[in-house]
């Protein structure tokens, strides 16, 4: 009947029309959401790229996936104009930490472990770096960050405080001779 025929049509149009409507909302709301995504990606990468500490990303395979500038202070001198970042490419302790907390039955004292490394170079540098595993929603280990500080000007603070702390001791001790020296004579000079 044609009744029957126009309301199937109608039916008909009503779904593709609804389809379209709700396949255009879908997409609108899927764009947002990589535009979002990109902007906290460009957010994050902007943060660390920033960040005064050095940060190196090592994903479950092994390989350094994230590297900022500052943890690329830490490459050996002949690789530091190198693009790509390779374990190998950092000081030796370094290198091993990172290949020891990289592989699959790591201890878990390895992670949080503090390690103290230099720099090579015409100006080295001492760094300290700490781990931290790092794990997906899913509970599943995605990799571990390292995160390390430069600490050479903290040494040689360090190392002039222990200086003048010993010329200190070294002052005391010669006032203090002068002291018993003083008294000996004001005695001498009593008796006299």
């Amino acid at each position: 009947t044609p009744v029957y025929a126009f309301g199937a049509f109608v039916a008909f149009a009503v779904t593709v029309m609804l389809a379209q409507y709700l396949t255009r909302l879908i997409i609108t709301r899927m764009m947002a959401k990589d535009l979002e995504a990109a902007r906290n990606s460009d957010l994050m990468n902007a943060v660390i790229s920033a960040m005064a500490e050095g940060l190196i990303f090592v994903n479950h395979s092994g390989a350094i996936s994230i590297c900022n500038p500052a943890a690329k202070l830490w490459k050996k001198s002949s690789r530091l104009g190198s693009s790509e970042d390779s374990v190998d490419d950092f000081p030796d302790v370094l290198a091993a930490h990172i290949k020891r907390i990289s592989s699959e039955d790591a201890p878990d004292a390895t992670h949080g472990e503090v390690i103290e490394f230099c720099s090579d170079g015409a100006d080295p540098r001492q760094f300290q770096a700490k781990s931290c595993p790092v794990f997906g929603v899913d509970g599943r280990k995605l990799g571990c960050v390292i995160v390390g500080q430069d600490l050479t000007e903290h040494k040689k603070l360090e190392k002039e405080l222990v200086d003048q702390s010993e010329e200190v001791a070294a002052i005391n001790e010669m006032l203090k001779m002068s002291r018993v020296k003083m008294a000996q004579r004001e005695k001498m000079v009593a008796i006299g």
